[in-house]
Formats: C-alpha cells, structure tokens, sequence
C-alpha cells in the first residue's frame, strides 16, 4: 500500500496545475514549493508563489531559482516566467543578505539573458 500512495503523491505533483492551487497558507507554502521542485516543475512553482515572493523565506527562494536552472523537466513554453516578478525575486534575494555574494553572481550570471 505505501508504493501506490507514494506513487499517487508521485503523480499528483507532476499533474497538478499550480493557479489551481489557489492562495496557499504560509505554512503550506514550503511544502507546495519543495514538492513541485522534487516533481521537476520549479517553473510551476514559480507561477504559483510569483505574486507572494516577500512570503518566501531567501534560502528556500534561491534553491528554486537554481531548481528552474537544473531540473526542470516542464515542457517548452509552459509556465513561462515574466521577466517583472523574476527581476523582483533577484531583488529580494539580494537585499536579504542571507545568500553569499558569490553564489548570486552565478545565480545572476546564468540568467543574464533574463534581465536583456
């Protein structure tokens, strides 16, 4: 009986439609964000939180940004990012202080074309 429930949450975070999702509890945001990134949809969870970015603890912010970088798995053309609430997570991370400076820099570097 675990298999098939790990299976099913397995699938229900590779199906799942983010804005479907709704307004999240804060304590239920990590938990959405996390999952989506372990189902390879970074840019899914992005769309979901883009318009609650302050809610998002820094470190937990970073490692999705590097999630939608590494891992994701979402088809072309989905879950497109805009660059507006994308400039506004950098800008966040960075004013927080809690990610090294060098560790932005690549972040940044990366997504140079982002910012064009």
């Amino acid at each position: 009986m675990g298999d098939s429930r790990n299976f099913s949450t397995e699938r229900y975070w590779k199906d799942v439609i983010p804005y479907l999702l709704g307004e999240i509890e804060f304590e239920n945001l990590q938990y959405t964000i996390d999952h989506l990134i372990i189902a390879n949809r970074p840019r899914a969870a992005f769309m979901n939180v883009q318009h609650r970015l302050k809610a998002i603890p820094p470190k937990l912010l970073f490692r999705l940004m590097s999630a939608i970088l590494n891992s994701s798995q979402e088809a072309s053309g989905t879950y497109m990012l805009d660059s507006y609430h994308f400039t506004q997570a950098f800008i966040l991370l960075t004013e927080s202080g809690e990610i090294p400076v060098d560790q932005m820099a690549g972040l940044e570097f990366q997504f140079i074309d982002a910012f064009r």
